[in-house]
């Protein structure tokens, strides 16, 4: 008997399952796909829906610190719960590494009736 599916959408990436079909993501994996698309885009550039999307980017070019880390677990937050009411975010964290120029970001989320996930990225600013 096959799982209870609450989300799914396709796979962001375009792969193929076994039947040359595009494959689809489920559950976490499928939130996952939404809070990348949430953090890869600045506000405004959507044309049809400017106020999607993060000031993630811009917070980029500001010198690193643990304080630019905090402004960023408050945007990041802030910007996944404007647009994605799925997850509860049970903790965010990005944490400054100085040597490589990069924040580790790292979310542990719940969906409800479904479980936890974790969420892990380095955010790189775009050059």
């Amino acid at each position: 008997m096959s799982r209870f599916v609450a989300y799914s959408e396709l796979d962001q990436h375009l792969g193929l399952d076994s039947k040359k079909n595009i494959k689809i993501v489920k559950d976490g994996e499928a939130v996952m796909t939404s809070i990348d698309n949430i953090l890869g885009t600045n506000k405004g550039e959507r044309c049809m829906l400017r106020s999607f999307g993060g000031a993630i980017q811009s917070l980029l070019f500001e010198p690193m610190s643990d304080d630019m880390a905090q402004r960023l677990d408050m945007e990041i937050k802030d910007a996944i719960n404007t647009w994605d009411d799925r997850p509860e975010i049970l903790s965010l964290v990005a944490v400054p590494d100085y040597d490589n120029g990069v924040y580790a970001l790292s979310i542990i989320f719940r969906i409800s009736g479904v479980g936890d996930f974790q969420y892990s990225r380095q955010i790189v600013p775009e050059s």
